[in-house]
C-alpha cells in the first residue's frame, strides 16, 4: 500500500474503527518496513499527546473554580507518566514486531518436506549423519526409497518427487540428483532455480518441468510451460533452451535427443497412498477397460482384452476368464521400471485334474532376455505332471516359488514383493504370499542366488520389453497362457509389507 493508505490505515487503528482484516494488513505492513514502523511509532505518540493536551484544555475551560498549584502539579506529573508509558507502550510494539520478524526469518526452514502416506523416506548431513526435518539445511541428503514427496523451497520453488530417489539439497535455489524422478513448479520471483545430475543441468526460466534419471537410462527434462536451459554436461556437451511442450533425452554422448513430451509421467499433486494401478476387470457397455490407482499414469493407460477373453463373477464383481490359449488383456503401460521397489498381487482360478502345463502366467512385463534383469512375472508352476500347482515370482535369473497347491477350484488372494537390499549384497528380497499368508518357499524350484549375479534390474528396457500383459505371454517361450479366471490385478510401486498385503487379501 502507498504512503496515504498507510497513513489512512494507521488513524482508523488509533480510532479503534479497523476491521479485522484492515488489522492483519496493518500488521504486515509494519513487519516489512523499517521505515513504517517508525512511522508508526511517531504517530502514535502524537496522538497521545494531543488528546492529553485536548483534555488538559477541556478541564481549564469549563471550570468555573481555581485549580490550585498543587492539583496542576499533579496532573502535570500524571501527563508526564501517561506520555512515557505510551512512549514505552510503542517501543515495545515495534521491538516485538522486529523479534518477530527476526524470528520468522530465522525459523522458517529452507526446505519443507510433506510426505504421502505409507512413504519412506530419510534425510542425513554431508557426513551422512541422519537428520530430523528440523536439521535440514544446505548440503542435506534425502533418500526416497519408496512413495513420493511434496518438496517446499524458502524460494517458492514447489516439487513433486517419486521413489526411488536421492538428491541433495543444496541451497534454496539448486537441487542435485543422484537419481530420480519428479515435477518442477517454479514462480517468477524464484526463476533460474537449478536442477543437475551426473550428466545434465537444467537451468530454469519461469517454468513448470519434469526430469527423470534413473540408472541405466539416458536422463530425460520434459518442460510443460516457460521455458529451461538445459546442458549436457559431459561429452560433447550440448546444450539448448526448451520451449514448453518440447522435452529431451540427454544421449551417452552428450547430445540432447528431442523426444515426446509427456506430462502423465509426473505428479501434479501428491496422492493419498503409495503409487499403484488397478485393473479391475469392470468392461463398459461396449466391452472397454480402465486403469484405477494412484500412480500418474493410471488415468491415461490403455487396456485392451484381446482374442476371446470372457467376463465372468468374480470376488469382486467381474473377472476375466482365459481358456490357456494365445488369449491376453494388453495395457500401454511399462509397468514398474529399474531397481525401482515393486509388488504384484491378484485374485486367480483355476481347476484341478486339467491337462499339464508348466508354466501359467497372471501378469508381466520387460525385457526376457536373459543377463537385462528387466522382466517380471507373476505366473504359476506346475514342474511335473503329479506335482503341485505353485505360485511364482519371476525377476529375470532369480527365481521364488511357493509350496501352496493352488488348483484346487477355489479363488485365492495370490502376491509377491520386491525391493533391493541395498545393504551388502545388493540383491532382490522377494516375498510371496498366499490368501494374506506369507508363503513358504520350495526352495528346489528357486533360483534366490545365481551363478552369475548381474544384480537385480540393471538394465531395464530392450527391444524386445513388452508392457504389461495379463493371462497369457509367449516371451521367454509360448504356451504359457492361464487356465481359470483372474480378478483385480494390482501393481504397487512399492513394496508392501505383510500388513498391507493381508488387508488386500481381507478386502
Amino acid at each position: 500500500m502507498n504512503r496515504r493508505q498507510f497513513e489512512e490505515l494507521v488513524e482508523r487503528q488509533m480510532e479503534g474503527m479497523c476491521s479485522e482484516a484492515e488489522f492483519r494488513a496493518l500488521e504486515e505492513e509494519l513487519q516489512q518496513s523499517p521505515e513504517k514502523r517508525r512511522q508508526y511509532r511517531e504517530a502514535h505518540l502524537l496522538h497521545e499527546m494531543l488528546h492529553l493536551e485536548a483534555t488538559g484544555a477541556s478541564a481549564t475551560l469549563t471550570s468555573t473554580h481555581v485549580i490550585p498549584v498543587d492539583e496542576i502539579l499533579r496532573r502535570q506529573r500524571r501527563k508526564s507518566v501517561r506520555l512515557a508509558l505510551a512512549a514505552a507502550a510503542v517501543v515495545m510494539l515495534a521491538a516485538a514486531l522486529a523479534l518477530h520478524l527476526v524470528q520468522s526469518r530465522t525459523v522458517a526452514p529452507p526446505l519443507t518436506i510433506v510426505a504421502a502416506p505409507n512413504s519412506q523416506f530419510s534425510m542425513s548431513d554431508p557426513s551422512g549423519r541422519p537428520l530430523s526435518a528440523a536439521e535440514l539445511s544446505p548440503g542435506s541428503r534425502v533418500t526416497l526409497d519408496q512413495g513420493t514427496l511434496k518438496l517446499d523451497f524458502e524460494s517458492g520453488v514447489a516439487a513433486i518427487i517419486q521413489a526411488p530417489a536421492e538428491f541433495v539439497f543444496e541451497n534454496r535455489q539448486w537441487v542435485r540428483f543422484i537419481q530420480g524422478m519428479g515435477r518442477f513448479h517454479v514462480p517468477h520471483q524464484a526463476t533460474g532455480f537449478r536442477a543437475t545430475g551426473s550428466s545434465w543441468q537444467a537451468v530454469d526460466l519461469g517454468t513448470d518441468f519434469g526430469i527423470i534419471d534413473r540408472p541405466d537410462k539416458d536422463p530425460q527434462i520434459h518442460v510443460f510451460e516457460g521455458r529451461v536451459a538445459v546442458t549436457a554436461r559431459t561429452g560433447l556437451r550440448d546444450s539448448k533452451t526448451l520451449a514448453a511442450g518440447s522435452a529431451v533425452r540427454v544421449a551417452l554422448n552428450g547430445k540432447l535427443r528431442p523426444i515426446r513430451v509427456d506430462p502423465d509421467l509426473f505428479y501434479q499433486h501428491l496422492p493419498d497412498d503409495l503409487p499403484y494401478v488397478r485393473l479391475g476387470f469392470e468392461p463398459g457397455a461396449d466391452g472397454s477397460l480402465h486403469a484405477v490407482g494412484t500412480h500418474p499414469e493410471a488415468a491415461s493407460m490403455k487396456v485392451k482384452p484381446l482374442r476371446g477373453v470372457r467376463w465372468v463373477r468374480g470376488p469382486h464383481g467381474m473377472a476375466a476368464s482365459f481358456a490357456g490359449k494365445r488369449m491376453q488383456v494388453t495395457t500401454d503401460w511399462r509397468g514398474v521400471d529399474g531397481r525401482a521397489p515393486r509388488t504384484i498381487s491378484a485374485w486367480i482360478r483355476t481347476d484341478p485334474g486339467q491337462p499339464w502345463r508348466q508354466y501359467q502366467t497372471i501378469v508381466a512385463w520387460g525385457d526376457p532376455t536373459i543377463g537385462l534383469a528387466a522382466k517380471s512375472e507373476l505366473l504359476l508352476l506346475q514342474p511335473s505332471k503329479d506335482a503341485p500347482t505353485v505360485l511364482r515370482f519371476s525377476l529375470d535369473q532369480y527365481i521364488f516359488s511357493g509350496s501352496t497347491d493352488l488348483a484346487d477350484g477355489k479363488w485365492h488372494h495370490v502376491a509377491a514383493s520386491f525391493h533391493v537390499n541395498t545393504e551388502g549384497k545388493d540383491r532382490p528380497v522377494v516375498r510371496l504370499y498366499v490368501d494374506g499368508r506369507p508363503e513358504e518357499l520350495d526352495l528346489e524350484h528357486s533360483s534366490i542366488e545365481p551363478r552369475r549375479i548381474v544384480g537385480p534390474m540393471t538394465r531395464t528396457r530392450g527391444k524386445a520389453s513388452m508392457p504389461v500383459v495379463v493371462g497369457f505371454t509367449d516371451r521367454p517361450e509360448r504356451g504359457r497362457g492361464f487356465r481359470g479366471e483372474i480378478d483385480e490385478v494390482t501393481i504397487f510401486e512399492a513394496s508392501l509389507g505383510a500388513d498391507r498385503i493381508r488387508r488386500l487379501a481381507e478386502e
